[in-house]
C-alpha cells in the first residue's frame, strides 16, 4: 500500500506539484545520496571513535549506521509537509527516534540537494561540546550523529516554496533509530575502539 502522501523515497522531479499548501519542485533521496549519507555519518563516527577529533575522547562502542527505509519514509513524510520544524516519529522498534533537520532558503531554484553541507554543519557542533560537562546546549545535532547505540538512519528531502512569489526552501530531515540525546547520558563510552565488524 502506498502512503497517502505518495512521494517516493528516491529522488524525482516534481515541478509545480502543489501539496500541503506549498509548491513542491523536487522530493526524495536518490540511492546515491542514501549511500553518501550513510558513508558520511560512518566516516565521522569513525573519526570520533578513533580519537582523531580534537577535544573529543575515543569511543569503545560506536556502531556503524545502516540505511533504514521506514525511517526514510517517515522523514520524507515530514519533509513533504513543507513545515520546517521537528516532528515526532513513532516506531515500535525503539523507545525513541532521533531527528536532525536543516534548511536552505534561496531566491533561485537550487537544482540539487547538498547533504554534505548539512551533515558537516550538524557535526561541527562538536566544537562547542564538552564531554565532561553534560548537557551542552546547542550540540544536539552533533551528539545524535555520534550517539554510539544508534544503528539506523533514514532521511527525507523536499525542495519547495509556499507560493509563486516566495523563496525556495530545501528541507532536509534525518531520522535515527534508536534515538540518542538521552538526558544526562554521554553519547558514547570512552575507551579504545573495537575491531568488531559492526563497530566503527
Amino acid at each position: 500500500m502506498k502512503p497517502a502522501w505518495s512521494i517516493p523515497l528516491y529522488a524525482t522531479t516534481l515541478i509545480g506539484v502543489v501539496c500541503c499548501s506549498c509548491i513542491i519542485y523536487d522530493a526524495g533521496v536518490a540511492p546515491k545520496d542514501q549511500q553518501f549519507i550513510v558513508n558520511s555519518h560512518n566516516t565521522l563516527r569513525t573519526l570520533v571513535a578513533q580519537g582523531k577529533l580534537t577535544g573529543q575522547p575515543k569511543a569503545v562502542n560506536m556502531k556503524r549506521l545502516k540505511w533504514d527505509d521506514k525511517l526514510a519514509a517517515a522523514g520524507q513524510k515530514i519533509a513533504a509537509t513543507c513545515n520546517y520544524k521537528h516532528q515526532r516519529v513513532r516506531d515500535p522498534r525503539w523507545r525513541t527516534v532521533g531527528q536532525n533537520i536543516g534548511k536552505t532558503t534561496s531566491s533561485a531554484l537550487l537544482p540539487l540537494p547538498n547533504w554534505d553541507k548539512f551533515i558537516q554543519s550538524w557535526f561541527n557542533e562538536y566544537k562547542m561540546y564538552n564531554f565532561t560537562n553534560i548537557p551542552v546546549k546547542g550540540t544536539g545535532h552533533y551528539t545524535q550523529i555520534v550517539w554510539a547505540t544508534t544503528e539506523y538512519i533514514g532521511c527525507g528531502y523536499t525542495n519547495y516554496r509556499h507560493n509563486a512569489t516566495s523563496n525556495y526552501i530545501q528541507f532536509y530531515v534525518c531520522n535515527y533509530g534508536p534515538g540518542g540525546n538521552v538526558p544526562g547520558m554521554a553519547p558514547y563510552k570512552v575507551g579504545i575502539s573495537s575491531q568488531c565488524d559492526n563497530l566503527c
